[in-house]
This record gives structure tokens, sequence and C-alpha cells, in this order.
């Protein structure tokens, strides 16, 4: 009834679309007070309870005990990622590439694991990605730009973000990952820095070396607890 009271303080009712007036008609909203009735007696009586059976951070504990079982030192550094996924990206770059150096709290061999929901701010007429594929791309660059390469000696890194729903953006895949030294080709980095720019991430990965990057195919899950992210350093 609140809704209604509201509809009827701003707007005639004439006004409204004939599909929105019939909803707050009041037969329907008579059914919706019943069906609402019935379940606030339920909570009232206390017979039904409310579980949280799988959350963000539950994934992340789970990618962490299975880090650990691999002989990596396993952190979680948030379950509340937020931001562009471009900055994400180079945080990632520049978190491994503190942790080579030892001026990190990580110890390698390690795994990093984050879980959040990051955004992408495009431009007209952009290509085709997703915000973690958009994100493992920045990554990959930032790596090879900064003096990531130097610091890494005989060590590899490696950066996978998903979404646990199986699908990044309008695309078929869940995410992607990157090795650090996956653009030392300068044609190879000209091409990412392109697909960067025209947020074309999807295109890039679908025809890059599988051994430096790629997407990652999982197909639906059944399930949404937000994105993952996976940095290992070894």
């Amino acid at each position: 009834m609140d809704a209604r009271h509201v509809l009827d303080s701003l707007f005639k009712r004439a006004s409204l679309p004939p599909n929105v007036a019939q909803f707050f008609s009041g037969d329907s909203l008579r059914v919706q007070d019943d069906e609402a009735s019935v379940v606030k007696r339920a909570l009232d009586s206390g017979r039904l309870m409310e579980t949280v059976i799988v959350s963000n951070r539950i994934g992340l504990e789970a990618a962490k005990n299975q880090g650990s079982k691999l002989g990596y030192n396993t952190y979680i550094l948030s379950s509340t990622l937020r931001g562009e996924a471009e900055e994400v990206g180079k945080m990632y770059s520049s978190l491994a590439e503190s942790t080579l150096v030892r001026s990190s709290s990580f110890v390698p061999p390690c795994m990093i694991i984050c879980g959040g929901e990051t955004t992408v701010t495009m431009q007209e007429n952009p290509g085709k990605g997703g915000r973690n594929q958009h994100l493992v791309l920045s990554f990959a660059i930032n790596a090879h730009v900064g003096p990531f390469l130097s610091d890494c000696g005989s060590s590899s890194v490696l950066l996978v973000s998903c979404g646990t729903d199986g699908t990044d953006g309008p695309t078929d895949a869940a995410g992607a990952y990157a090795f650090f030294d996956s653009l030392k080709d300068e044609s190879v980095f000209l091409q990412a820095t392109g697909a960067l720019r025209a947020f074309d991430s999807y295109q890039y990965f679908s025809l890059s070396n599988p051994r430096q990057s790629g997407l990652v195919h999982t197909g639906q899950t059944g399930t949404n607890v937000m994105d993952v992210q996976v940095l290992v350093i070894s």
C-alpha cells in the first residue's frame, strides 16, 4: 500500500502506463497483501529460517585452502574489492613487484586472493570484453611498462580474474589470465594497449598465445558471488 500512496502523491493515476496502473489496482495489491501477511506470520512464528549457503568470502576461503594444499603461502587480501578495473589491474602489477623484491608482507611462493566487483567506464563504440578481462589486460600492460621484468629473475607471476557465474560481460568467457611477461614481444604489447583503449579485451585474449595469456571458460556455474582474482607468485 505504501508504494501506491507514493505514486498517488506524485502522479495522476491516468498518466501511468496501463500495465503499471493495473499492477497497482486494488485487486492486485490485495493479493500481494495476502501473500505478504502469510510470510509475515511465518516469520513471526519462527518457522522460516534464512541461511547464507555461499558468499564471496566463503569462495575465497575455499580457494585459500586449495592453495595451501598445493604448497603456497595463501593470503586473502579482501572480499570487497571495488574500483575501476584498469586501476585495479595496475594495483596487482605493483603488488606483484613489491612482493618479488620483498617489500610487502607476502612471502613467495604465494597466492594472493581477492574478491569483489570492479567497474569499467567505457567510451563510445566499445569493443567486446568484460571487467575481468579488462583488469587482467591492464595488469599485463603495467607489468611490461614498469620496472617489473628486471626484478623477476627466474620467478613466475600469474594473474587470473573471473566472474563466479561463469560470465564476464557480454562474452562466453568467465574471465582471463596472463603471465607477467606475456607482453615481452613489442608487437604484442602494442596490440594489447590498443585493445585496452578500445575496450576490446575479449578479442585480444581470443587471439593470444595460451602459454602467455588467454580466456577462461567455465560455462554457467549456477551461482554468482561476484568476482575472484588470484595472483600467483612463485
